[in-house]
């Protein structure tokens, strides 16, 4: 009986078969066997910094830095100085006539002001000479330099709380551009404030566009103003006006021609010697 049972199982086999699954083989190559060992390296986060604060004190930059990244700082430098806006930036280094790196290691987590003086404000050739104006804003580039060698690069718009030396005859400066769309003439006005004991004081004034894509050497204006002496005007009320009337045709200021902004510089001629020439430079940022 088992033997015909077991004939029967082998014959229902050979009939009908069971499925086999499909399969893909897949080749590696023979790699040796070796022992190795896994290194893990901690995630930093990247360097980073925080300027609190930004002051021109006379031609002092204060920088209130806080470092807060977890990598110590090595350095500072003053790469750039700026168009309002950061449209354009110029080398520090071309116009001051050396570059302004120093060294600031500053540990994470930790506060310091960084002072520099003797800062140049703006593009201009022989920049010591000037000054710029309490109330004004200017733009520089500056760059945090790391122990890593990593760095950061900061764009930094900087007021002017007090900026007139004692030896200067300036205690004050104020400007107001005005321009018309239907006759094409304006008017720029320059008001200086001074000391009223003074027997006789002379300033010239002069604004400036760039000139193509360049530099802002190109002059749209210029005018001179003072009072004693020979002026019919006495130094008594401590102020003086510059006024320079203009039609926008032959100038270009205030249209597509020469857009803004232009540089207005404000020489104080009654200062003699060292430290003369003495110049006040301010943005002219918007026509009113």
């Amino acid at each position: 009986m088992g033997l015909i049972l077991l004939l029967l199982v082998s014959t229902l086999v050979y009939l009908f078969p069971v499925p086999q699954s499909q399969a893909i083989t897949f080749s590696f190559p023979t790699v040796p066997s070796k022992s190795t060992t896994r290194t893990t390296i901690p995630t930093r986060p990247p360097p980073s910094v925080v300027v609190k604060s930004a002051i021109l004190y006379e031609d002092t930059l204060d920088l209130d830095v806080k470092n807060t990244g977890t990598v110590w700082t090595k350095n500072v430098t003053v790469v750039g100085i700026c168009t309002p806006g950061f449209k354009n930036c110029f080398s520090y280094k071309a116009f001051a006539g050396h570059p302004l790196t120093a060294n600031f290691a500053l540990a994470p987590q930790e506060e310091y002001v960084y002072s520099s003086p003797h800062m140049c404000v703006v593009p201009v050739a022989s920049c010591h000479h000037f000054y710029p104006v309490a109330g004004s804003s200017y733009y520089f580039e500056v760059s945090i330099g790391y122990i890593n060698g990593a760095s950061v690069a900061l764009h930094l718009y900087v007021k002017a709380v007090h900026a007139f030396p004692l030896y200067s005859t300036v205690q004050g400066l104020t400007y107001q551009l005005d321009t018309s769309d239907s006759n094409g003439s304006g008017r720029l006005t320059v008001k200086i404030f001074m000391n009223s004991s003074l027997a006789s004081a002379n300033f010239t004034g002069a604004t400036y566009t760039r000139a193509g894509k360049g530099e802002f050497t190109q002059q749209l204006l210029y005018g001179t103003t003072g009072c004693g002496g020979n002026w019919p005007t006495s130094c008594s009320s401590g102020k003086l006006a510059m006024v320079n009337t203009f039609s926008t045709v032959w100038t270009g200021i205030g249209t597509p021609a020469y857009p803004l902004p232009y540089l207005l510089l404000v020489r104080d001629l009654t200062v003699r010697g060292p430290p003369a020439p003495i110049y006040f430079a301010a943005w002219v940022q918007a026509a009113k």
